[in-house]
Order: C-alpha cells, then structure tokens, then sequence
C-alpha cells in the first residue's frame, strides 16, 4: 500500500476537475474548505491576497519544507503563522517597496529611461529590493540593455531611488514594444508594494524608407539596399519589373519578364531564381486578392489565353479571357483583399474584380493609365485615372465618389508615401515642359525633375523598407530623388541646380559598378571615378551621389 499523503496550508475547491488516485490522504486542519481566498484579480492572474482574506494568518507553520520567501521574494512568515497560498500578506511590514507608475513609456529614440522605485508606509530600518529587467515583447540585446541590480534604503530614509535602463535605438519598422520591470527579494523587513511589477513601453520610431532596383538596360538589374549598398540582381534587361510577398515571409520578391526568349522568372526572397512561365506577359501586376498575406500574381499572357492569376505561389487561376489594356491592384474596401482594376478597351471600359468574387464596372471610358494609392491614410485604396487629354487625372476616391485631380493628361504616374505619415503621395510626370510633380498629402503640388519609364515599390531585403523600382529614361531623376532626401544639404549647394546640369549625361555615367562611390556626410570629389571619360563631369555626378545623411 502507498505511503500516506498529508496535505497542509491549501483551499480547496471542490468544484475542480482532477485525477482521483486510491492514495491515502491526510488532511491537516491547516487547510479551507471551498472557501473564497479573495484573490487580488484572480480573473488576471493576479493571486496576491486581499486585506481580510481568509488564507491570512491560516496555515500551519509545522508543514514541511516551508520556504524563506514567497514568489515576490518577501518574507515568508510575516506574523505569527504562515498565509496560504504564493504570495505572503506585508501588511505588517515596515514600508513597501514599490514602481512609481504601473507603466512608463520611452522613445526609441532616447538613449536611456529612469525608473522610479518608492519607499512609502514607513521609514524605520534599513531594506532594500533588487530589480530586474526582462523581455516582453522587446528583445535585450537589440531593443534595449537587460539592467538589474539592488536599491538600499538606510533606517530613517523614505526617498526615492532610481535605475536607468538603456534603449537600443535600431532602424527595423516594428511598432512598440514591451519589457517588464520587477521587484523582489526585499530585506529588512520591508514589503513590496501594488506596483512590484511594471511594464515599460518602447514607441517605435522607425517609418518606411526606400530600396531602389534600377534596370540600366543594356547595363543589367541593380538593387540599392538600405540606401547604402548596391548588388546586382541580373545582366539582362527586363521588360517588365513588378514586386510582391508571394510566400507571405515579409519579403518582397521581384517578378520578372525578361522577353520572349526567357519568360517570367521570379527572385525569390532576393537570393533564388524559380521560374514562372516560358511566356513573356503583355503586362503583369499584382496583390492579395484572397487576403491571406500572400501575394498572388496577376499576368495578361495577350489575346490567345487571356488573365491568368498565380494564386498563393502554387495555382493557376484563370480570370478573364478578354485582353486587358491595363490592369492595376489595391484594397478599395479595407477588408484586406486586394482587388483588381481592369481597363478592358474602348469595348467594355473599367471594370473591378471586387473580393476576387464580383465584377463590378467602374466606367465606360478606357483610360490612358491607372495607379492605386491611399491618398487620405484612411485605409482605403484610391484609384488614380488619366481619362487622357480631354478630361485628365480623376480619382476614384474611398471607392465612392470621382473627384479631379488635374486638368493635364500625364506621361506617367506612381504612388508612395514619401514622408511616412500614412498617406500616398502622388508622383507624376506631366512631360515637357512641366516635367515631375508631387501631390504631397493629397493638398500640396511640389515640383520635381524629368523623366522615368517605370516605377514601383517593394521590400527586397525584409527590413521593413519599401523599395522604388525604376526604369530610367536618364540617371536625373534617380539622382534627383536620392538627392531630395538628404538632411543638413549645404546652403550653397542648390539641388535643382545639380539636376539641371546633370541632364546632358547619359545613364551610363552612374551605371554600375557603384562601388567607387561611399556615402558621405558631405560632397567629395573622386577624380578617378571613370578614368577613361571627362573626369570633371564625373566629379559632378560623384558629388550629387555623396549625398549624406538619409530619412
């Protein structure tokens, strides 16, 4: 038979559910009987005992292996006999020891944070209590400095004493994150107060910044990451470029169309070539139309075989057999699918594949070119329209009212949020003779410079950085661009001036190889940047590339 059990200092309850073994079991009269322990917040995992709780003063000091301290560290047996449970009542202790708030908050930016910790209740003898820093959310190590250690307080002293920790200041968008603040192991006969614990909270404040992927043509594919380093991404120039999440990892891959001799490859996770189809696309877009984080691939394979979407990286879906004139994506209702926006021709006009379920027309008109972008940060896509020289740029806006943007038909146009507030930005080439403009935060027009081809954005490298893809008429506006983002630009230093004087170089002058160039905190000169041209154009366009600091 099984030695007996003896049971000592528990409240039981005798509506739980357990395991029921033929085990002899002695019930010391330390023990409650379905009693109510008036918990703190029990419903939160709060087990510390209320004033008047019944498992004070209750249980019975001849239990085996009683410890020293409680699960705060507190002294075990404060009065006369041991409480029930895992936390010790302090009420007869001569002071608490507790955080000043229940929370405090810091910026990412700021190099430390002080904390607080009181002595209220009494001042009589000398104690202390250690604290101690531990992960949440935050991670030691890359989000802040683990800290720990011990606070004395002398006989007589209720002042408060502080410890700092240090906030690791990184540059990943990752939102705020949390690190808990402790207290234990007190001495002297002090208690811990109601904040024993507190959260601290790291505000986040990194926004998107841009990569860049420009094709050079004839020069091949290059990546410009984390606006520092320049790799190449292949030798043979695209003609067409698009990004998106196709495994759903957060990092963009870039699909490809390298012509009808190679078809459509995708690089994968920016480290692995898979590819997608032998046919080169008329066009190819795409987005989550399914909203389950993974992006799907829209492609216009042309009149013999219609849309076809690459669903989830794994299926071909077909969704229309008519040839579209162009095709763009965005969430017009917020719900997380993406929805496709078709201009089907003259014929049929505009017509939307909402929750990738219904078709819904949007107008009869066939447009020279549509983007998409969240122009009032309300979580809604907008659709950007060029009706053509008659009627100009209109905007689709909240999926449910046409409002005018501009009068002119443009040569191109492109969305992104270049200032990190939430709202798109509207980018545009209106040609010769008014050149760039931005529609910045959907009220401002701001001029810019020159020509592009193509642009789109996307995250290569997964830091959480969008990333600008260009096809380049001439290097001036990627300069331009770069240049525009520069902080502390010195005064006599004029950018539009740069630009101008730029425009007579062909893209080759700062096709790759890029790495003679390094980015510095001011202008510099490389006289031996291409030895075998005219050096002093080539220190111009050095001097704009040394472009400093970056947002």
């Amino acid at each position: 038979m099984p030695s007996p059990v003896e049971i000592f200092n528990n409240d039981f309850d005798q509506s739980a559910n357990g395991f029921y073994l033929k085990i002899l079991i002695l019930i010391d009269p330390s023990n409650l009987n379905n009693i109510n322990p008036l918990f703190v917040d029990a419903g939160n995992s709060d087990y510390h005992l209320q004033a008047g709780s019944p498992c004070i003063e209750a249980g019975n000091n001849a239990a085996p292996s009683i410890p020293t301290t409680d699960k705060d560290g507190n002294p075990r047996i404060v009065n006369t006999l041991v409480d029930i449970g895992a936390y010790e009542d302090q009420l007869s202790a001569n002071s608490y020891l507790q955080f000043s708030a229940a929370s405090y908050t810091v910026n990412e930016t700021s190099v430390t944070v002080t904390i607080t910790v009181t002595r209220t209740g009494g001042s009589s003898g000398a104690v202390s209590a250690d604290y101690a820093t531990s992960d949440d959310t935050a991670t030691a190590g890359s989000d802040y400095t683990a800290a720990s250690g011990t606070r004395n307080w002398a006989d007589g002293d209720a002042t408060d004493k502080t410890f700092m920790v240090d906030i690791i200041n990184d540059d990943q968008v990752e939102g705020d994150e949390t690190l808990i603040l402790s207290l234990g192991n007190v001495t002297g006969g002090a208690g811990l107060g109601t904040h024993r614990s507190a959260i601290l909270t790291i505000t986040d404040n990194d926004t998107l910044k841009n990569d860049l992927i420009v094709d050079f043509g004839a020069g091949g594919i290059s990546a410009y990451l984390n606006n520092n380093t320049w790799t190449n991404v292949h030798t043979i120039s695209a003609e067409t470029l698009v990004t998106g999440n196709l495994d759903g990892n957060g990092q963009d891959d870039i699909i490809i169309d390298f012509g009808a001799t190679y078809g459509i490859w995708v690089r994968m996770n920016n480290s692995t070539w898979v590819q997608l189809h032998t046919i080169s696309p008329e066009s190819v877009v795409t987005g989550d139309i399914d909203g389950n984080g993974r992006d799907d691939v829209i492609i216009d394979f042309g009149a013999s075989y219609g849309i076809w979407v690459w669903m989830n990286n794994s299926t071909w879906v077909q969704l229309h057999t008519i040839l579209p004139e162009s095709m763009v994506t965005g969430d017009l209702d917020g719900n997380g699918l993406d929805e496709v926006i078709i201009d089907f021709g003259a014929n049929y006009g505009i017509w939307i594949r909402m929750n990738n379920s219904t078709w819904v027309q949007l107008h009869t008109i066939s447009p020279e070119s549509m983007v998409t972008g969240d122009l009032d940060g309300n979580g809604l896509d907008d659709v950007l329209i060029d009706f053509g020289a008659s009627d100009g740029i209109w905007v689709w806006m909240n999926n449910n009212s046409w409002v005018k943007l501009h009068s002119l038909s443009p040569d191109s146009m492109v969305t992104g949020d270049l200032d990190g507030n939430g709202q798109d930005e509207v980018v545009i080439d209106f040609g010769a003779p008014y050149g760039f403009w931005i529609r910045m935060n959907n009220s401002n027009w701001v001029p810019f410079i020159n020509s592009a081809n193509l642009m789109v954005t996307g995250d290569l490298d997964s830091n959480a950085q969008a990333g600008l893809v260009a096809n380049f008429i001439t290097c001036t506006f990627l300069i331009f661009f770069l240049l525009s983002q520069v902080k502390n630009l010195p005064a006599h230093i004029n950018p539009y001036h740069w630009a101008h004087h730029l425009t007579e170089f062909p893209h080759r002058v700062i096709e790759p190889p890029f790495e003679q160039l390094t980015i510095l905190n001011h202008f510099h000169e490389y006289s031996d940047f291409r030895p075998d041209k005219n050096v002093q154009k080539y220190v111009l366009v050095a001097q704009v590339e040394c472009r400093g600091q970056y947002h």
